[in-house]
């Protein structure tokens, strides 16, 4: 029996995969829709204030990410420790979002953590 027989004989099979495929379409929609897409997330803009000087600087949150990235290749980052300040040259940026640096903090020194271990390092390297 082919499977044009079978949708004639039984068309509820056929509006039961177009029922799940619809579905499904919807939910993807839905999720694009709702969370935006990593590449968006990256080029919004967060707020740094310097402890320091107190003054603010609107930064690209993919180019602050890619700062802190390149502190150091291995090390842990120390959360106590921000970006450089262009008027004292000292590290005391830091995102007006605590929650978000955090965040950031914890998830770096994770993948840190876990390329050291993939390594064989118990610590980083000097």
């Amino acid at each position: 029996m082919s499977l044009r027989e079978t949708l004639e004989e039984k068309p509820w099979i056929g509006w039961a995969v177009a029922g799940v495929l619809a579905l499904v379409g919807l939910v993807l929609i839905a999720r694009a829709v709702i969370r935006p897409a990593p590449a968006e997330q990256l080029a919004s803009e967060i707020l740094i204030r310097f402890q320091d000087t107190g003054d603010t600087q609107r930064m690209n949150r993919g180019m602050f990410e890619k700062q802190m990235l390149s502190q150091s290749a291995i090390a842990p980052l120390d959360p106590a420790v921000g970006i450089n300040n262009p008027k004292t040259n000292k590290p005391t940026g830091f995102p007006e979002d605590a929650e978000y640096w955090q965040r950031l903090v914890a998830d770096i020194n994770a993948a840190r953590a876990a390329a050291n271990q993939r390594r064989g390092t118990d610590r980083p390297s000097q």
